[in-house]
């Protein structure tokens, strides 16, 4: 029978044949199920990506522990998007305030013909002992053509603590956040940093702290929140030191101070710690690696580059070695000049810091390293006395300075204020800005609002050139002004409008 059925089957198959079906792969159900699930979440977080973008949400700087650079990293990231990074700029805070990528870029662009491109990477509290780890999280998103070490003149021992265990270094937070683990891996460095940009991870913790608190209870300010940052990464400040006695104490602390020794029989570096030592050598493997080129700039604090400091001659000796050594454990040239630097007094923010004004100076002067001609001296202005902060309670720590050229910059003032979460919001009431100049007589205007400006005219102003003034945001109430706590960004002067 079985063998019956068979025929009878095979004869049915020729008088009737049925077309072939070609055969269905069908994917193993595990596949299925990998691809069911991937897309489930990857859906969702596709969606998250696109949403969280839109909300504006404050980051955290969790990634680093350190916000301010986290922040400058990603400004970073858009400018080399932008083009090529011809130089990052590291430093302390002193070459954070005191040191211009801006000012830079534009003198050698004009001197070449052509765009240079360099960006300022400096932070609060760095050493040339941190330079290797700025360099590496610099290099996560840029392979710049050369660094441009900022550094600071010391006179004395050198402490060998270890930086990690140093509170308030950037090493300290780094060793202690996600990325100490990946620092000295390229490749672990690369992925985390990918990892930690992504939207669900980077604004997590924001996110949590709006749906739980219904604000951003756990973002806590910094020092460096009331300062603006321009594209170039400088942090902007127009504010000075009012105490010339802060300034000549400061100063008078050289007196006290006796020639480094250098001899063979100190054990040691006479200048450095071990640690800068290793970390001067390390940072130029790591450049060297790259093909990227370094520069050594020497710098000071504030106190000590004003023109009326008197320094000690063992003093500016110590420094221009200090630099020299500096530069060879780098394997750099030294940019040296200071020698006969003399900044004027409202370029002082405190004995420590430079403003504006101070930072463009100096940089100009650093250009001629790389143009090769000496900068015109910087021209003299008339100041106010910067002293003097009455009535009371129309000064406070944010009266900025503003510099004035002459009758060509026009007579209506547009002024730009820093905003961040350290910085409270303009309140509704009238405004009006107060200007202090060479005569010491202020000029109180009201001001309007434009947008994110405001603008005041003070028609009728001197026509006296180079002249600096004192200026005050105010408010007023029951007939008093109030000054009020915000920090100057940005101003221009510009012609009166037509009426």
């Amino acid at each position: 029978m079985a063998v019956h059925r068979l025929v009878a089957t095979e004869e049915a198959a020729e008088k009737d044949p049925v077309p072939a079906r070609s055969p269905v792969r069908r994917a193993p159900s595990g596949t299925r199920r990998l691809l069911f699930f991937g897309s489930a979440f990857m859906l969702p977080w596709l969606l998250a990506s696109l949403a969280l973008r839109r909300l504006d949400l404050p980051d955290y700087g969790a990634w680093t522990g350190i916000r301010p650079l986290e922040q400058k990293l990603r400004m970073l990231s858009d400018f080399a998007e932008a083009g090529p990074v011809d130089a990052v700029v590291l430093g302390s805070s002193v070459g954070d305030f005191g040191f211009s990528a801006e000012r830079l870029s534009e003198i050698v662009s004009r001197e070449r013909g052509r765009p240079y491109r360099a960006f300022n990477f400096s932070t609060g509290a760095a050493e040339v002992a941190d330079y290797p780890e700025l360099y590496r999280l610099v290099r996560t998103v840029t392979r710049p053509r050369s660094v441009i070490l900022i550094v600071c003149s010391a006179h004395g021992a050198r402490s060998d603590q270890p930086r990690i265990e140093v509170p308030q270094t950037p090493v300290y937070y780094l060793a202690r956040a996600p990325v100490g683990s990946v620092l000295t891996s390229p490749l672990q460095l690369e992925l985390s940093h990918r990892l930690w940009s992504l939207p669900p991870i980077r604004y997590s913790a924001a996110l949590r702290d709006l749906l739980v608190f219904g604000s951003f209870k756990s973002l806590k300010g910094a020092g460096s929140d009331v300062y603006a940052l321009d594209p170039h990464g400088d942090r902007v400040t127009y504010t000075y030191e009012p105490s010339g006695e802060a300034l000549s104490r400061y100063q008078g602390a050289l007196a006290g101070l006796g020639p480094v020794s250098s001899s063979a029989s100190q054990p040691g570096d006479p200048h450095l710690s071990r640690e800068d030592v290793e970390g001067l050598r390390e940072l130029a493997r790591l450049t060297e690696a790259d093909g990227c080129a370094r520069m050594v700039v020497g710098h000071d604090q504030g106190a000590y580059l004003m023109g009326s400091a008197l320094l000690p001659s063992d003093y500016v000796a110590h420094r221009r070695e200090y630099f020299e050594h500096v530069a060879a454990l780098a394997a750099a040239p030294a940019c040296l000049v200071l020698d006969d630097l003399a900044l004027p007094r409202h370029a002082i923010v405190d004995p420590i810091h430079i403003n504006e004004y101070g930072a463009a100076d100096l940089t100009a002067r650093a250009a001629s390293c790389w143009t090769g001609r000496p900068a015109p001296p910087p021209g003299r202005y008339r100041e106010p006395d910067l002293g003097r902060t009455d009535p009371p309670l129309t000064f406070n720590a944010f009266a900025f300075l503003l510099r004035r050229e002459g009758p060509e910059d026009g007579e209506t003032l547009r002024l730009r204020f820093w905003r961040s979460i350290a910085v409270p919001a303009l309140p509704n009431g009238p405004l009006f800005v107060a200007l202090r100049g060479p005569d010491n007589k202020d000029l109180v205007r009201p001001a309007l609002r434009e947008g994110r400006d405001i603008v005041v005219s003070y028609e009728g102003l001197s026509r006296e050139p180079r002249q600096v003034f004192i200026g005050r945001l105010l408010t007023e109430q029951n007939g008093q002004h109030f000054v009020l706590n915000q920090p100057l960004a940005d101003y221009r002067w510009v012609p009166a409008p037509i009426r």
